[in-house]
């Protein structure tokens, strides 16, 4: 299912959570034109990332970052995100580690909401 997303907050991407007030909504995607008009994926885990699988793989180092809607980044095509760029940079100097920074960025958060979403998702 998508939509498209005009300016301003828009609740389609997201959902009520109990713990942190709202989440973003596992596997939805659609359009925003807030500042760009791009689509944007949210995966299976809630977060605007790419999908991860649950199990580190072998020389891998995991990288969360947490934040607010710069981590977000729901104005910018994915490749050009700081989550995306960061594991993108950390690949040409971390071999033979495989970097795979993981991104739990949600507009509108403040800290206690990166804490949780941290502790609920990343532990």
């Amino acid at each position: 299912m998508a939509f498209l997303v005009g300016p301003g907050y828009d609740e389609r991407f997201t959902t009520r959570d109990s713990e942190r007030g709202w989440k973003l909504r596992a596997g939805f995607g659609g359009w925003t034109a807030e500042e760009n008009r791009l689509f944007v994926r949210i995966n299976s885990d809630g977060l605007r990332d790419r999908e991860h699988p649950r199990a580190k793989p072998p020389r891998t180092l995991r990288i969360a970052v947490l934040g607010d809607s710069y981590m977000q980044a729901m104005n910018v095509p994915w490749p050009d995100a700081f989550p995306a760029r960061l594991e993108s940079e950390l690949r040409t100097c971390l071999a033979p580690v495989v970097p795979e920074v993981i991104n739990f960025g949600v507009s509108g958060y403040v800290t206690a909401q990166e804490l949780l979403t941290f502790q609920l998702l990343a532990a």
